[in-house]
């Protein structure tokens, strides 16, 4: 009886750990991720945040290319919103951002299919996840 008890609660010491590392929540690295299934596109890239104070650029290139980039901390304070430009069109990529954000992940997959682009938009934060996609002629 001790012996099957002992090697029960070795299981439940063993399995806590593994469950916890397995299912542990995956925090925002602050990070600007863009890929494209082309070497570049020429087609000019902005991600910008508006606060109602200000606005900050979060990334800008003259060229749509894959890159990682890091975000700055943000020094603008409050609730915004998240936009992404891509050539001349305007895309409300997060329509809330909470006053409390300051990590946060955004992911663009940008497509070149048959002249238009296809794009894949992801925002995560401790709270939101949020995909979109978009066709741009």
């Amino acid at each position: 009886m001790k012996r099957r008890t002992f090697l029960f609660i070795g299981c439940i010491m063993l399995a806590i750990p593994i469950f916890l590392l397995r299912f542990r929540p995956v925090l925002p690295r602050n990070i600007v991720s863009i890929q494209t299934n082309v070497e570049s596109i020429e087609k000019k890239i902005e991600i910008r945040r508006e606060f109602l104070n200000g606005t900050e650029m979060i990334y800008s290139a003259p060229k749509i290319e894959t890159v990682e980039s890091q975000v700055r901390k943000s020094s603008n304070i409050g609730e915004s919103h998240i936009f992404l430009t891509i050539g001349e069109q305007e895309l409300e990529l997060v329509p809330y951002v909470n006053e409390n954000v300051s990590l946060f992940d955004i992911e663009i997959i940008v497509k070149e299919v048959n002249q238009k682009l296809k794009v894949k938009t992801s925002y995560r934060d401790k709270v939101t996840n949020q995909v979109k996609n978009v066709t741009i002629e």
